[in-house]
């Protein structure tokens, strides 16, 4: 068969609160235009990370109740370890000396070796999460789906990196927008316009992200590639999902003239992607 299906079943749901073109107008207005701070109730498909927002499947809850709390040799931690060293393998050197820095750097870091940093229940739910991570029905699942949405985007005009891997799509922010320079931040007007037209959050990986100011001008540097990048969660979604971005994502892009680029109101001097202040160019 040609159908690929998500190689899970959902017992738990999670209801998503549809909103309004009027609503995210305001509430984008409300974040100054900077999608890191949205509400996330204020989002119907959340494409900003696949970091941390997975959801869990039913082995991985069972791990947390098989979670060994003890601060010293715990079973969860060895578990944790093995899943580790069996899917990235190790790191090794013939310096002890080196070795035994980077020990004591880890017991400052972290704590007793074997505590790991994390609860022990967190650990089993990694260790799994790991290995559940690389079965091969999912991968395909997966791929294919990411895939689907690379190339309907695709067919649709909207530019992209290609080919589509498994983690996410990367649109073409600078060949989608050719109108708006780069110094008005072609990624993170698409990323607000994308969000209005559909409630759809991503994230830019551009100047805003990655530029950098000349130390002798502070004139803004724009980067090679202005990006918006449409991350996976793990079975989190499915495919209507996956058509309903298709969909508005196409509607957004029909009505690309009409974007406007932005420009930097308040910054931090690090990292400012997440914090910084936005307004459109009129």
């Amino acid at each position: 068969m040609h159908t690929i299906i998500e190689p899970f079943r959902i017992k738990t749901v999670e209801p998503i609160r549809m909103t309004t073109r009027e609503e995210r107008e305001r509430l984008l207005v409300a974040a100054d235009y900077n999608l890191f701070r949205l509400p996330a109730r204020g989002i119907i498909i959340d494409l900003l990370t696949d970091s941390g927002t997975g959801a869990m499947s039913s082995e991985q809850w069972a791990s947390l109740m098989r979670g060994d709390e003890s601060y010293d040799g715990s079973d969860s931690y060895e578990r944790f370890e093995r899943a580790v060293k069996d899917i990235y393998g190790f790191l090794c050197t013939n310096d002890a000396a080196l070795a035994r820095q980077e020990r004591d750097l880890l017991i400052l870091a972290e704590g007793f070796p074997t505590y790991g940093g994390l609860a022990g229940r967190d650990l089993e739910a990694i260790a799994t999460g790991l290995r559940e991570a690389l079965d091969e029905d999912y991968l395909r699942y997966r791929f294919a789906s990411t895939r689907y949405l690379g190339e309907h985007l695709t067919a649709a005009g909207i530019p992209i990196l290609q080919p589509p891997g498994g983690h996410a799509i990367y649109i073409d922010a600078a060949a989608a927008l050719p109108h708006i320079p780069p110094r008005e931040y072609p990624g993170q007007a698409l990323a607000a316009a994308l969000y209005v037209h559909g409630g759809i959050r991503s994230v830019e990986i551009g100047s805003v992200m990655m530029g950098r100011r000349d130390p002798e001008t502070g004139a803004e540097i724009p980067v090679e590639c202005e990006l918006v990048r449409l991350a996976i969660p793990r079975r989190v979604y499915t495919q209507s999902h996956i058509e309903y971005v298709i969909e508005a994502a196409a509607e957004m892009f029909a009505h690309r003239d009409e974007i406007k680029g932005m420009r930097i109101v308040d910054q931090p001097k690090a990292l400012r992607h997440f914090t910084a202040r936005f307004q459109p160019v009129t």
